[in-house]
This record gives structure tokens, C-alpha cells and sequence, in this order.
């Protein structure tokens, strides 16, 4: 009996310890899905910093811009990010008149930084043809950190694995 306790309080604590992620494809606009071409580039836009309910949680769009960055870094050679806030179309204007082949525009859906509690995040990404404005694909990602952070972890810490897989996916 002691071992079958042992073994559900074991089983409890890594399901406690795991990150867990969702992804939901939003599809384009573009029709058929098409992979992005490894010789382009991309220009990201830095979103609104994300809030949980009325707190702003400042620095935010900046370290979610930044996580995307590094994911797209992997796969094309020229990779740039806004130096601020911008609405979508002047970053299209931005994008075409500075030669980039694409356009990302992510958006902080939800960030919910808890000190003992499980943190959340939810960022949605649109890829858009910087020539045309057509919406190529669009995804919302959710992230949950383990039951048990102790104040370990953060909303952008649940950001790199799964944005790193969507953006392989891309190419």
C-alpha cells in the first residue's frame, strides 16, 4: 500500500512539474498553406504589452517580440523588430519599403504572472506577405507553467519551445 501511495504522490509531482501547451491554428487568407522561403526576411512587430486583468504587465510585448525573433532567426538570415509599438500597417509600409518578405505580427492575448500559482500566456502570431498584406497563417498559442512554480518561473518562460516548433512548422 505504502508503494502505491509512493507511486501516485511521484506520479502527482512530475504532472505538477510539467509545462503543458496548446496550439490552435487559425489558418490564412492566403488559400492553400504555403512555407515560407528560407531566403526571406521578416520583420516583427513588438506588440501591446499584455495585462491580467486591469494590472499592465510592462516589458512584455518587448520579451514576447524577442522570443520570436530568436524562432525566426533559426530559419532565415535577415530578421528585424520593430523599435516600438506600431500599427499593422505601418509595419506593412515599413516591411515593403525596407525589403522584407514578411511580416509577423504577434499579439499578447493574456499574461498571467502568478507567485504561487500556475502562470499563464496566450499569444496569438500572424504572418502576413509584406508585399500584399495577405495573411499567409495565424496561430494562438497557450502555455501553462507546472502546478508548483515557487515563484520560479514567468509567462515568458512557457514562450521559446512552442514558438520555436510553430515557426519550424512554417518552412
Amino acid at each position: 500500500m505504502k508503494k502505491v501511495a509512493l507511486y501516485l504522490v511521484s506520479i502527482l509531482f512530475i504532472w505538477g512539474c510539467a509545462h503543458t501547451y496548446e496550439q490552435i491554428n487559425v489558418g490564412g487568407s492566403a488559400g492553400a498553406y504555403q512555407k515560407l522561403r528560407s531566403d526571406g526576411s521578416v520583420y516583427i512587430l513588438v506588440p501591446e504589452d499584455g495585462q491580467y486583468g486591469t494590472h499592465i504587465c510592462r516589458g512584455t510585448g518587448s520579451a514576447a517580440a524577442q522570443v520570436i525573433r530568436a524562432a525566426f532567426e533559426k530559419h532565415v538570415n535577415r530578421v528585424q523588430l520593430s523599435p516600438e509599438e506600431e500599427a499593422v500597417e505601418i509595419g506593412l509600409i515599413k516591411a515593403r519599403t525596407r525589403g522584407f518578405t514578411y511580416l509577423v505580427r504577434p499579439m499578447i492575448l493574456h499574461w498571467e504572472e502568478r507567485a504561487t500559482k500556475s502562470d499563464r500566456v496566450e499569444v496569438k502570431i500572424i504572418v502576413m506577405d509584406a508585399e500584399s498584406g495577405t495573411i499567409i497563417d495565424s496561430v494562438v498559442i497557450k502555455g501553462k507553467s507546472k502546478g508548483f512554480t515557487f515563484g520560479g518561473d514567468h509567462p515568458q518562460d512557457l514562450l521559446p519551445e512552442p514558438i520555436d516548433a510553430y515557426v519550424a512548422s512554417l518552412f
